[in-house]
Parts: C-alpha cells; sequence; structure tokens
C-alpha cells in the first residue's frame, strides 16, 4: 500500500480503477472501482474444466452477456433507465446456486464475487468505465 501511496498520492479519483481483488487496490481511492472482467472470465474457463459445474458455466454466461450489452451501449444510455441493465442483477444468481462442498475452489471464487459484487458490474454504470474491460476483438478469446 506505501507504494500505491508514493506513486499515486491523489489515487484517481476521476477514473474507473480496474484490477484483480488486491486489497490494497480496493484501498486506492478511485472514483469506483471495476474488476477486471478478463480475469473473471479465466477463472471461470479454469474453473469449469476443473468442476464441469453448472455454476461456473452460468456465471460465464450471465459476464459474457453483460459484455455484450456494453458493447452495444451508447454514452446516453448511461443516463436512461435500461431494463435488461436494472433487472439482469446477476449477483444474487451467485450466491443462489448452491455449489456443492467438494468443490473448494469455486466455492472460494463465488464468496469472492459476493464479498465483491459491488465492484463487479460498475461498467454498466459508469460511462467512464467505457471499453476499457476488454476490447471488442478479444471479448471471446478468454
Amino acid at each position: 500500500m506505501a507504494s500505491i501511496n508514493e506513486n499515486f498520492r491523489n489515487g484517481f479519483e476521476n477514473a474507473v480503477l480496474v484490477h484483480d481483488c488486491w486489497k490494497s487496490h480496493f484501498n486506492t481511492n478511485a472514483l469506483s472501482h471495476q474488476i477486471c472482467i478478463a480475469h473473471l472470465l479465466r477463472n471461470l474457463n479454469y474453473l469449469t474444466e476443473l468442476y464441469n459445474h453448472k455454476w461456473s458455466k452460468v456465471c460465464k454466461m450471465v459476464f459474457k452477456s453483460l459484455l455484450d450489452l456494453k458493447f452495444r451501449m451508447s454514452d446516453v444510455d448511461y443516463y436512461i433507465p435500461n431494463p435488461i441493465r436494472t433487472t439482469l442483477k446477476p449477483v444474487g444468481l451467485l450466491d443462489k446456486l448452491q455449489v456443492g462442498q467438494n468443490h473448494k475452489e469455486l466455492i472460494t471464487f463465488q464468496k469472492r464475487l459476493i464479498r465483491y459484487r459491488d465492484y463487479l458490474f460498475t461498467f454498466l454504470i459508469i460511462p467512464k468505465c467505457h471499453r476499457i474491460i476488454m476490447p471488442r476483438k478479444e471479448r471471446y478469446a478468454i
């Protein structure tokens, strides 16, 4: 944390900080935070290969659907109600679908998403988080 404070004394008060889930990143002053979707999709690929569980498949599908929505949104769409954006609050899905106790890594990942739920879909709320999640041409390379 000291290194971050030394190099970025004022934080990023006008920017959305996109990062993985390191605690020091969440302690950095920013307009908001966004967990890197590319990292999450990579983790979901691994978990799907490891367990072949419905939860990881559904979660990956939700993230991809929301990324597609993001790429279709214009700047104006952030300021008008969007039924897909408001009703597709998939975080409830993340903890309602049961994962068996023998899927330890999947349970850990699920708990992490629930813990940081406020930073999963910032890209659908704040226009400044525009196209920094993943370039359009690479969105399905993960």
